[in-house]
């Protein structure tokens, strides 16, 4: 059973970690007292495993201090606010005690014995190994205290009485540790300990039964997670990864792209945002050798199966070449530093359309190695997003897929406030002077209003790579478009279905310059 609106995923990016050294499990002893000398280790790998763990993720709200707490997280019972994880003695963790902490992790108990809401993913951390926990520890130590108070999670009724948590624990939490598995080699017994109990992957990509417990016999099959899919990673024939090198996934976890020009989206490039590209290459590497080794069931199609007539492709895709192709191109391979692949993604292939849909709903924001994608709330209604969707899963995916409806599209909406015909608000990526010099800025800006080809735009493209040589490719198109984007404002233009069909021609003809100026330069990746 699939939950959409369940914000399981952010929740679950709280206080984990990840193991740094070579070794699974170090000396016992360092849990309590570790040797002389060792403590700066310890507090360095600490902060490597609030990093990679999420840690930061969880807990920093959006403008507030590093790990101080007040992220609201939605949940179809109310929102719930990451605590002050600082050891702030008042509002933080400063007056608990190291058992108090471990508690807390392991076991989802607070000093006093009130229980955690199980969104904190204790089930997972219940495995993490004592060094792990005591590194964590140390580095939360050291961070600076930060006097801030959280807002109080209130859910409604009975949800806000949390000694039924313990009814919940009954069925569905067993304390223990990571048990080495010896029928296994060491490089997979640590992705085990990286996936199952400290990085949690379980805790998004596993389903939820009625009472929110996870569904350990479909381990890693997939979930709707607050209206994204967490696709099946488990590594089998039927997952997203089935095609994937165990090169690839490590790739991915890192870059949050692989190879085949394949770009996370959604909670999963928080997560690598938020932490994982950081991990070490025996970190991604172990990973993707547990999950390579993972075997599933063939999974159940979920809601209205999806089937197109010859008609209705060709109607779509129409919707999809005015829309799309600019950037994705009309074999979906999309360019590679401009705009990811569609073709046999986990979004487009998974089981179900919800995270396609939040795509062309919500649009990104820019990164260094990919150009930003716009909205389109306002240009395009309920029933064109779910054609849309529907016509990309058909085209470019492969496997058992749910339709995309107008009404699943309309919840989606409201999810995330955005109402049927709204106009949006037109933000162009940001360029700094730092990143433009006043002569480039100005040939573009005097474009604005035009549809220069490709070829006119070759020299413009070249100027810049020769004044900033050591930026890539993805991240020159992006700069460009951005101050073509905002060089339209500037003349007043302010019709959202304007400078949106503008913005993207410009980009796609700027990314076709670019292959043709930058070429297989080293620099052309970003």
């Amino acid at each position: 059973m699939q939950f959409r609106g369940l914000a399981v995923a952010r929740v679950a990016l709280g206080a984990a970690a990840l193991i740094a050294s070579s070794a699974l499990v170090t000396d016992a002893a360092w849990a309590q007292d570790p040797p002389a000398g060792a403590a700066d280790e310890m507090v360095s790998r600490g902060a490597y495993l609030a990093r990679i763990g999420l840690c930061y993720e969880c807990h920093t709200r959006e403008g507030g201090a590093d790990l101080a707490g007040g992220r609201a997280i939605a949940s179809p019972f109310g929102d719930i606010y990451s605590a002050n994880i600082t050891p702030d003695p008042e509002h933080g963790i400063g007056s608990w005690s190291q058992d108090d902490f471990t508690r807390a992790l392991r076991q989802g108990l607070l000093p006093g014995g009130n229980h955690l809401y199980p969104a904190m993913p204790y089930v997972s951390f219940t495995k993490m190994a004592d060094e792990d926990v005591a590194a964590l520890w140390a580095f939360l130590r050291t961070v600076d205290p930060v006097a801030y108070a959280p807002p109080t999670t209130e859910l409604a009724f009975p949800f806000n009485i949390r000694t039924g948590i313990a009814a919940w624990n009954a069925l569905y939490f067993k304390d223990g540790r990571y048990v080495h598995d010896a029928s296994q080699s060491d490089e997979w017994n640590r992705g085990a300990y990286v996936v199952d109990a400290v990085a949690h992957c379980g805790a998004c990509h596993t389903p939820r039964n009625l009472l929110m417990g996870r569904e350990e016999d479909r381990h890693l099959q997939g979930a709707v997670i607050d209206y994204w899919y967490a696709p099946d990673i488990s590594g089998d024939d039927y997952s997203a990864i089935a095609d994937w090198t165990v090169e690839d996934i490590a790739s991915y976890l890192r870059t949050g792209h692989n190879p085949d020009n394949v770009a996370a989206v959604g909670s999963m490039f928080e997560a690598v945002e938020g932490g994982l590209d950081r991990l070490t290459d025996a970190d991604a590497q172990a990973i993707a050798v547990y999950l390579k080794a993972q075997t599933s069931e063939p999974p159940e199609t979920v809601g209205t199966t999806l089937t197109m007539s010859t008609t209705q492709m060709e109607a779509a895709g129409t919707l999809y070449e005015v829309n799309c192709q600019g950037c994705h191109e009309a074999d979906g391979e999309g360019v590679a530093g401009l705009a990811p692949t569609l073709v046999g993604t986990s979004s487009v292939d998974g089981r179900e359309p919800d995270t396609v849909i939040h795509a062309v709903l919500e649009g990104f924001l820019p990164r260094d190695d990919w150009g930003p994608m716009p909205s389109f709330a306002h240009a395009l209604s309920n029933q064109q997003i779910a054609e849309i969707a529907n016509y990309v899963r058909t085209k470019w995916g492969d496997g058992l897929r749910a339709a995309a409806t107008a009404s699943l599209v309309a919840q989606i909406r409201a999810h995330d406030h955005i109402a049927e015909g709204d106009a949006q608000a037109i933000v162009c990526p940001g360029v700094p002077s730092a990143q433009m010099t006043p002569e480039i800025r100005g040939e573009v800006a005097d474009l604005a209003g035009q549809e220069p080809t490709a070829e006119a735009l070759t020299p413009v493209v070249s100027a810049y790579h020769q004044q900033f040589p050591d930026v890539g490719k993805g991240v020159a198109v992006q700069r460009l478009t951005g101050v073509y984007c905002q060089a339209l404002l500037d003349q007043g233009r302010r019709s959202y279905d304007d400078v949106l069909g503008a913005f993207v021609a410009f980009m796609g003809r700027v990314a076709a310059a670019a292959e043709e100026v930058f070429g297989d330069d080293a620099t052309s990746r970003g």
